[in-house]
């Protein structure tokens, strides 16, 4: 007998049982290395007993993310180690449990925080109280991204909405100019890649929806619908058609993506999501610096490497900068120059700097 939940039609059910990636032998593949049982209608189903393929829950698994942050911590150390962040001018931060706006205390070594990367919409930007507190309404994406920060054990999140002073030209111009050093520094840059602006907030945060999915039971199993490819949900997101968040994705270490149906995780050496539970030993290669591609086919977001450090053509990367949308044209340069200052910092061994006179 079949109990089905949330389909309309039950008359096709379409069973999809993966295999056991443990087995080298075999390479595990999501889209296609399953046995297929029926006529393919499109609607795929997954056994989620026994199986590394799990839907996500309607709040963000954070001790999965926590497991992710530690590995490449404990294992990236060629691609992902954390720099020693330069003094930089005016460079302030939230404190998340005070929810004020304090300057960076460099003194403090051990002291780490992290980033907002989304679409800035339309709405006018409250001001700060003068000691520094946030208001007491926030947009929605920055009060679940404070929450995300102080979930996973950390106090300090970089916002350009509030660190950057909104009505100081010079010292807006002084940060804008800096965005490669920021990006660059933060421990880990959290992505809106859903919504339209940041009312939208955190799927899987403060009780903001994620996308559901139906099942079907039979007997002892419950089977569900191939998930969604976190990585697609990304590329064809408003926030990866916008200029200023190009940089932002680019010029960072670790991100930790959040979208409609669950949370993607890209760094250096491996890239996650919450669906997909594979033992991230299994994931790596012997040395544990960088995922097995032969093992995990689903896709990176972007790429992967600091571009200061890669001999990518500098055209390609200005190429696909400029697919991206601005809401005013003149702000063309500025939301690029963290990736140029990136380009024309030495890297020792890397390839030579490329140089710039206002993006020429």
């Amino acid at each position: 007998m079949f109990n089905v939940e949330g389909l309309s039609d039950t008359s096709i059910i379409f069973l999809v049982l993966p295999k056991d990636p443990r087995d080298s032998s075999e390479r595990y593949d999501p889209p296609t290395d399953y046995i297929h049982c029926g006529r393919s209608f499109g609607r795929f189903f997954f056994s989620h007993r026994n199986s590394y393929l799990q839907p996500p829950s309607a709040v963000v698994d954070y001790a999965k993310v926590t497991e992710w942050l530690l590995f490449c911590e404990n294992h990236h150390s060629k691609l992902c180690r954390t720099p020693t962040l330069p003094q930089l001018p005016s460079f302030q931060v939230i404190d998340c449990q005070s929810r004020t706006v304090v300057p960076w205390i460099y003194e403090d070594a051990g002291n780490v925080f992290l980033t907002l990367s989304y679409v800035w919409g339309t709405a006018n930007v409250d001001s700060l109280s003068a000691d520094g507190a946030l208001p007491t309404l926030l947009p929605a994406v920055i009060e679940d991204s404070i929450s995300v920060t102080l979930r996973l054990g950390y106090r300090y999140l970089w916002v350009d909405r509030y660190c950057i002073p909104q009505t100081d030209e010079a010292a807006k111009a002084v940060q804008i100019g800096n965005m490669n050093m920021i990006f660059k520094h933060s421990e880990l840059t959290l992505i809106a890649a859903s919504g339209k602006d940041p009312s939208y907030g955190l799927p899987g945060v403060n009780g903001n929806p994620r996308r559901t999915y139906p099942s079907v039971t039979v007997e002892d199993q419950t089977f569900y619908p191939f998930l969604s490819n976190a990585a697609h949900e990304i590329t064809h997101s408003l926030w990866n058609t916008r200029g200023w968040t190009y940089q932002e994705a680019l010029l960072s270490r670790r991100c930790l993506m959040f979208t409609d149906s669950q949370v993607f995780f890209q760094c250096r050496g491996m890239h996650c999501q919450e669906s997909i539970s594979i033992p991230l030993d299994i994931l790596h290669r012997p040395e544990k610096q960088k995922v097995r591609g032969s093992i995990l086919t689903v896709p990176k977001t972007f790429a992967s490497d600091d571009p200061g450090t890669q001999p990518t053509p500098f055209e390609n990367v200005v190429n696909d900068y400029a697919r991206r949308s601005l809401t005013y044209e003149t702000d063309a340069l500025n939301a690029f120059q963290g990736v140029l200052r990136a380009l024309a910092m030495p890297t020792g061994s890397g390839p030579k700097p490329v140089h710039n006179f206002f993006g020429i």
